[in-house]
């Protein structure tokens, strides 16, 4: 009885009131509806604003594409990545060829900015060990940079420069780069040929997903290892290893490497996925180097080997399958 008293009077108010429930409600609903559309808003386009301002100062207006939009939001934090007797594009009587023979010469890409320190990702083969290598900027300042830890095998290398003001370096934004599209938009910043080109475009598509391609470390015409890569047809050049690849968002998809350079052959150029490259550049913070599996022996198909290392290892004739144990660890 007491319930049914209850339920009674408070049906009797909520119908003597219904209309300021009725307004309350309906408040209630639209400020979640408000709410939500702003959540859904995106930010003002920082990248869009920017290119609108350079375009009133000139005094024209052009159509601002995808790309120009990437650009502009992305190419503050790519560097370039030099030594101090290797940048040879500061010589204005360099030839071509020695330019493109010059290696040690690269670009970079600033991926965190913490402890007045900007951590920078660039390729194994744009540091060496024994120079000292210098950032530069994208408003042309140099910085000595410090090699954190480097692994030919990944092709992978961390550097840091120490920073005044954090705000100069803008880290650029991570893209999952397992869920690129055989197809869309590519687009790579660096220096190819050195500073005097530094911070130059090339555009083209992600025409190649998971490619294996090996890879010669001692240049004794085997190959020593397989990386795994995206390929796009964007122009890489010289100078270009170690600089970005994006989407068409001005986001961080991969790390150019190299490039197929023989003759007929065009447009076959190779970045190392960004997920890859972000666990590799971990353990070179962490540890300066990568530990591998490694099994301590040297191994060689019998099916590959020649006449002569069958001879040399005293392989019987009969013996056409397995493995042949070259050498052994200590």
């Amino acid at each position: 009885q007491n319930k049914n008293s209850f339920l009674n009077t408070f049906l009797t108010k909520i119908e003597k009131h219904w209309p300021i429930i009725a307004i309350i409600l309906a408040i209630i609903l639209i400020f979640i509806l408000v709410w939500s559309i702003f959540q859904n808003v995106n930010p003002p386009n920082e990248s869009r604003k920017t290119i609108e301002e350079k375009q009133s100062q000139k005094g024209f207006q052009k159509p601002i594409t995808n790309v120009m939009e990437a650009v502009e939001k992305s190419k503050n934090s790519v560097v370039g990545v030099s030594h101090e007797d290797s940048d040879v594009s500061s010589k204005k009587e360099s030839s071509a060829k020695e330019k493109e023979e010059n290696s040690g010469v690269g670009s970079g890409v600033v991926y965190k900015v913490e402890n007045k320190k900007a951590y920078i990702v660039t390729n194994a083969h744009v540091v060496s060990t024994d120079k000292k290598p210098i950032i530069t900027t994208a408003n042309g300042k140099k910085y000595d940079g410090k090699v954190l830890g480097s692994d030919q095998w990944s092709d992978i290398a961390v550097l840091t420069i120490p920073i005044e003001k954090t705000e100069d370096f803008k880290p650029i934004k991570f893209e999952d780069s397992d869920n690129l599209i055989l197809g869309e938009t590519a687009i790579v910043i660096g220096s190819p040929l050195g500073s005097e080109f530094q911070n130059s475009i090339s555009t083209g598509v992600v025409s190649g997903l998971d490619r294996k391609v090996p890879v010669d470390f001692n240049g004794d015409d085997e190959y020593d290892w397989e990386i795994k890569a995206i390929q796009t047809d964007a122009a890489v050049n010289p100078g270009n290893s170690g600089g970005p690849i994006l989407d068409s968002q001005g986001n961080l998809i991969g790390i150019v490497s190299l490039k197929i350079d023989m003759p007929n052959v065009e447009g076959m150029a190779f970045a190392i996925p960004i997920n890859d490259v972000r666990k590799i550049a971990q353990q070179l913070e962490d540890k300066g180097k990568v530990q591998y599996p490694n099994t301590g022996i040297k191994i060689k198909n019998v099916a590959d080997i020649s006449s002569e290392e069958r001879e040399e290892a005293n392989l019987p004739s009969s013996v056409n399958n397995g493995v042949l144990v070259n050498d052994i660890k200590e």
